[in-house]
């Protein structure tokens, strides 16, 4: 009995090495790009990774040195707390920290020191001889201080007391000082020397050049003792 064959194939070493060598050269850049994007990836995590390194050193050094600041530093007590959010208030804090609202503290103290300038400018205006003072504002405070006279003299007139005596001098001393302040300004608006006051000691005369500063209107320019008030 015969033995069959069986068909021998032949295969062709060139045409099978250019089939891979193309399909190899094909792969080439897809194999470069992915070899690329791999070393992209790996130094974007190795700086990662140094980067978190750092931090975390930097953390931890800013962290230890505040606590040593804290330890260092005295506890203080808050000054107060924030009337809007509650917030504790820093010790000469002017604005809360919080919702930066002005402290009641400081508004209290500009309002304090508001009045304080107020009186302190009026006390000096009392005592100032200087300058001129115009018909009308002369008018109105010679109307004050003569309704102060009248109750002045009716309180040291039913008052019987030595001390009721004197709180009323007390009072009456400084309003003398005021009201020659007041001549004195009067007459220089008139362009007149302030010694005219000394007419206001002479009885019945005084009372003629007590109308003529109520009455006789100033110089409406700069005389020798300044420029003209507003009336």
């Amino acid at each position: 009995m015969e033995k069959e064959s069986l068909p021998i194939v032949k295969i062709k070493p060139e045409e099978n090495l250019s089939e891979s060598k193309a399909v190899g050269e094909e792969s080439l850049p897809i194999i470069k790009q992915q070899k690329t994007e791999l070393d992209e990836m790996s130094t974007i995590k190795r700086n990662y990774s140094e980067n978190s390194e750092f931090e975390e050193k930097g953390n931890t050094e800013k962290f230890e040195q505040t606590s040593d600041d804290l330890a260092e530093t005295p506890v203080r007590k808050a000054a107060g707390y924030c009337t809007e959010c509650g917030h504790p208030l820093r010790a000469g804090a002017k604005f809360c920290d919080n919702c930066g609202r002005e402290t009641v503290e400081e508004t209290i103290r500009k309002e304090v020191g508001h009045y304080d300038g107020y009186i302190k400018n009026k006390i000096k205006e009392m005592i100032n001889f200087d300058g001129r003072l115009s018909r009308g504002q002369y008018v109105k405070i010679w109307l004050v201080l003569f309704f102060i006279h009248i109750i002045l003299r009716i309180a040291m007139m039913t008052t019987d007391s030595f001390l009721g005596i004197i709180i009323l001098l007390a009072i009456t001393l400084p309003l003398c000082v005021f009201g020659v302040s007041v001549n004195v300004r009067r007459f220089h608006d008139l362009d007149r020397s302030g010694w005219y006051c000394l007419w206001l000691l002479i009885p019945i005369v005084n009372i003629g050049w007590l109308i003529y500063l109520l009455c006789k209107k100033g110089t409406a320019r700069a005389n020798n003792y300044g420029i003209a008030p507003l009336d």
